[in-house]
């Protein structure tokens, strides 16, 4: 899908071209910003395969509170939390979702989709935080071994607290499980340099790491696909895989000055955070045939905020993480695909009439047609963010039209003169079927 501006467009078989050069560019996502319980910044930290996002988000400048995001409607889990936070970090298909607050002892935390919850206690310590959930509520993370020890990786399943070990050093974290009940994370030697881990059926097994000696194994899926990342000399961090437990340095340093990987789906598909060539901000990639790339230039156009981390995607490739600046605020993409085109507004001039045109709907539908200032993301009503989103920020109605025996709809409206030189973002939904077109970008003139 592509969106094309500056350009005086002519049909040939349903598809736009341009008499003249013009940009082209293929936004693969709709950008979702969640919102807030009452303060100003929010973080989506971790999604179900249902589109549940969970995070914590502050209900004044100081207190944070966990919710979990279910379709645009954001729920506070411990609208009683003491101060100063309450987090959440993880959450599984049965909607069980992992956090933990700032009490002293640390209060680690399963939240049931009743109401209920279960306090899951610490190694014999005084802080426990959970970083994970499986469909099995088995529950990884970091917790105190003694009262004033480093934390160690920890597995909780059936009310009991079980220490993972380290390599021999004091300290150690779980990052992830699957299903399987396979987890990942990091422990150290006696040295004190980081090696990433695998462990399963009561083993720690050290995984291999590039030539810095230090590592960290941060996701996991079904297959044993593990993703992290780990440092070469000069301190600098690549993004790795481990396939059949085989190290594999993915970091792309045509793009990146330094990389690591934190999610991967069943799909085995792989993100991350890198700081791109040239910049010093963080921003989120994923891999696309072996190349890393920034999900910024994945997103649409005209965005109100970019997008700095990413912290977790789902097998239908729904990513969430958080924007740069301030505030900052929780962020979905979620993956769009355009089944029908849009065609740019004809003659595409202000103080005019101007025609927009599908071409490919199902015969007899009715044809929505939308447009905004900004690009970002909307829910279809009635569909969900697994199931296409608009990629435009609060997108206004223009009006309807129902397609013909062709599968082809056109609305015209006039475009007052005001207009002259402002970008307009244009799009098409057939609302029944979640449907969407490719989002067209115009400046008119």
């Amino acid at each position: 899908m592509s969106i094309r501006t500056r350009c005086t467009p002519f049909v040939a078989l349903g598809v736009v071209y341009c008499s003249s050069i013009c940009h082209a560019q293929d936004y693969r996502y709709a950008m979702l910003e969640i919102g807030t319980l009452g303060g100003d910044d929010s973080i989506a930290s971790a999604l179900n395969e249902m589109g549940q996002v969970v995070g914590w988000a502050n209900i004044n400048q100081s207190d944070f509170h966990p919710y979990v995001w279910n379709t645009g409607t954001l729920i506070d889990l411990d609208p009683s939390a003491p101060c100063c936070g309450s987090y959440a970090n993880g959450i599984n298909d049965a909607g069980e979702v992992i956090g933990w607050s700032t009490t002293t002892p640390t209060l680690a935390t399963i939240w049931l989709p009743d109401g209920s919850r279960i306090e899951l206690g610490t190694l014999g310590g005084r802080f426990t935080y959970p970083k994970d959930i499986n469909d099995s509520r088995q529950v990884v993370g970091g917790s105190n071994y003694k009262p004033i020890g480093y934390l160690n990786p920890f597995l909780w399943e059936d009310g009991q607290m079980i220490n993972l070990g380290t390599f021999g050093g004091e300290k150690g974290e779980a990052s992830a499980i699957n299903n399987r009940g396979q987890v990942v994370g990091t422990a150290w030697p006696p040295d004190g340099r980081t090696k990433p881990f695998l462990w399963e059926n009561g083993q720690l097994i050290q995984l291999d790491v590039l030539g810095g000696n230090i590592g960290w194994a941060e996701d996991i899926n079904e297959d044993e696909l593990i993703v992290g990342f780990s440092y070469v000399p000069g301190s600098i961090s690549h993004a790795v895989k481990w396939v059949n437990r085989q190290l594999i340095d993915i970091h792309d340093g045509s793009v990146a000055q330094w990389s690591n990987a934190n999610g991967v789906n069943n799909n085995g598909v792989i993100i991350g955070n890198m700081n791109p060539n040239g910049t010093q901000q963080t921003t989120g990639f994923i891999i696309i045939d072996d190349h890393m790339v920034d999900l910024n230039t994945l997103a649409p156009p005209r965005r109100l905020r970019q997008l700095e981390r990413v912290n977790g995607l789902n097998d239908a490739g729904v990513i969430v993480g958080e924007t740069r600046g301030d505030p900052v605020r929780g962020a979905i993409l979620s993956p769009v695909t355009p089944t029908f085109s849009l065609a740019a507004p004809i003659p595409g001039r202000a103080g005019r009439s101007n025609v927009l045109t599908v071409t490919g709907v199902t015969p007899g539908a009715r044809v929505h047609f939308v447009y905004g200032l900004n690009g970002g993301g909307t829910i279809i009503p009635g569909c969900s963010i697994q199931t296409n989103a608009l990629q435009i920020r609060r997108p206004t109605v223009i009006g309807s039209a129902t397609a013909n025996g062709n599968g082809e709809a056109s609305l015209a409206r006039f475009v007052p003169p005001i207009a002259n030189g402002q970008t307009i973002l244009f799009q098409a939904v057939v609302q029944g079927e979640c449907a969407i077109s490719q989002l067209v970008v115009w400046r008119f003139e």
